[in-house]
């Protein structure tokens, strides 16, 4: 492993520091600036409608000369939007280099209106962008300038890009899942509780530190996933067991600066039960605010369960997604609990049309499964108590 990366491992709990606060966001770009040899790195951070969430920030460069950059984005918006809609439209967490996004050579764009405004206002003249993995509902990345010196950006420098890229975006996407809770709840803890999807927080060897009222409920009945004598979880299937618990230990890894894995998705199988599998959704957790425990690094594990009745507002998610008014419908239906045959039942038609419209549902979700539907329904309208 090279060098450079083995540094950037060492630095990756400095990422996850910022998914449960959002204070924390800055320090973690002026690490990605040193790592990538960025001068300045903007982040954009907006919810499209499912939740407020927004967030737009940059590193300590632009500390008090935010108005350069509001200059800029004023003076040239033409170009700009023009270019995010082009980010927003390729790979995730893959560099797009300037040349890509504005569709024209450096040679053309270095004697253009806005690179030479960047260049005079702010010494910046490379820009490489890159979008996160979070989704259609979050529209999300960062965009890192480089200084005027260089010509092009050396590509050890885009590889370090794109080994952070995930874990930024993971970071992202946590701290897009708690803030609009925390800022009604005020706590992690109390925003656990206030969770109607199961939620454990655990050690490296999964111990179960914290479960919240949902999670208890499943660990108590202990049919499929419990607590053995140590406090550790357990499934019922011993592979499954085994996966989980190194699911766990990676992402605590990742958290401690010693893995590069961003999370898992692992299915519960329920054999012999109409309700249809768990989802066991692994990613890491670093308290850097010690509201669990000064240092703590484990693992958070989510508990889906489409069998449960979770209270969600689905409008903006169906109307994000696509859903035509019938599948909005089902979509409610399917989020508290119901099965095929009871959707059918209630709407008076036959299974197979019901069977079809949840096809219908899941691709325009981007799902397989039920499990995995409930899961991003729940990240786009998180069920409260």
């Amino acid at each position: 492993m090279h060098a450079d990366i083995r540094n950037a491992i060492t630095r990756l709990p400095e990422f996850y520091d910022s998914a449960l606060k959002s204070e924390n966001l800055p320090a973690a770009l002026d690490i990605l600036a040193e790592l990538t040899g960025a001068r300045g790195v903007l982040l954009y951070a907006h919810d499209r409608g499912i939740v407020e969430y927004s967030e737009n920030l940059t590193n300590s460069i632009y500390a008090g000369k935010q108005h350069l950059i509001e200059d800029h984005m004023r003076r040239f918006a033409r170009y700009e939007l023009q270019a995010m809609i082009r980010i927003a439209q390729g790979p995730p967490n893959k560099v797009q280099i300037d040349e890509e996004v504005y569709l024209q050579p450096i040679e053309v764009l270095e004697s253009r209106g806005d690179f030479v405004n960047t260049l005079e206002t702010m010494d910046v003249f490379r820009r490489m962008a890159v979008r996160f993995d979070t989704g259609t509902h979050l529209h999300s990345g960062v965009i890192l300038q480089y200084p005027s010196h260089l010509r092009e950006v050396p590509q050890p420098n885009i590889d370090m890009i794109e080994f952070i890229a995930p874990h930024l975006s993971k970071a992202i996407e946590i701290n897009r899942f708690y803030s609009p809770l925390r800022a009604r709840y005020n706590a992690v803890l109390t925003v656990l509780d206030r969770m109607s999807v199961g939620i454990c927080v655990t050690t490296p060897t999964a111990t179960v530190t914290i479960a919240n009222a949902t999670a208890q409920a499943t660990l108590d009945e202990g049919r499929h996933l419990r607590r053995d004598g140590h406090h550790r979880l357990i499934c019922a299937a011993e592979q499954v067991t085994d996966a989980l618990r190194d699911a766990i230990a990676r992402v605590s890894g990742t958290a401690n600066g010693e893995d590069v894995a961003t999370g898992f998705e692992l299915p519960l199988h329920r054999p012999g039960e109409d309700a249809g599998d768990l989802l066991l959704v692994v990613a890491p957790l670093r308290d850097a605010n010690a509201e669990l425990e000064r240092g703590y690094v484990g693992a958070l594990v989510m508990i889906v369960d489409p069998a449960s009745s979770y209270r969600m507002n689905l409008g903006p998610f169906a109307a994000l997604n696509g859903l035509t008014e019938a599948e909005a419908e089902i979509a409610d239906l399917l989020v508290i609990g119901c099965g095929i045959e009871e959707i059918a039942e209630r709407r008076n038609v036959v299974p197979e049309t019901i069977r079809s419209q949840v096809k219908s549902i899941y691709a325009k979700t981007g799902v397989r499964n039920r499990p995995a539907f409930m899961w991003k329904a729940v990240q786009y309208a998180p069920p409260v108590l």
